[in-house]
């Protein structure tokens, strides 16, 4: 279920970019975030192989939740439930999130699409952007 309803999370987040003169907004907005499309200037798909992309989800939730995605428990069937979901991330259709759905959606947008290998160490990454910028 959503953390919280879509015409909360634009309202929030419009109140939030409007107060800053420029922005990055990072994550997917596929859908609910689509009001928000004239707003951007450049939109950035970081292009991460299926492998690197699944070893970064996996580290970001030990940081998060530590052992207790090892163990037995609630926690760990999240999170195995999770992984499953990341893992068809390349095979999905345009139903459901996926590289297929991201580059239709990407396809469709007035801004320019920046399409850069997210493979690439962070600091090097990081660098590219903001040359961009």
């Amino acid at each position: 279920s959503e953390a919280h309803p879509r015409e909360v999370r634009l309202a929030r987040l419009r109140n939030e970019l409007n107060s800053h003169g420029s922005w990055i907004l990072s994550g997917a907005v596929i859908d609910w975030g689509n009001p928000l499309i004239p707003l951007f200037d450049l939109v950035i798909f970081l292009s991460v192989t299926n492998g690197i992309r699944l070893k970064r989800l996996r580290d970001r939730e030990y940081k998060r939740y530590g052992e207790e995605i090892l163990r037995p428990g609630e926690r760990h069937d999240r999170f195995s439930e999770f992984m499953e979901w990341a893992d068809r991330y390349e095979t999905g259709g345009l139903e459901v999130r996926s590289r297929r759905q991201q580059k239709a959606w990407m396809g469709d947008l007035p801004c320019e699409v920046w399409e850069i290998d997210g493979d690439r160490p962070q600091d090097e990454l990081c660098r590219m952007i903001l040359d961009k910028l």
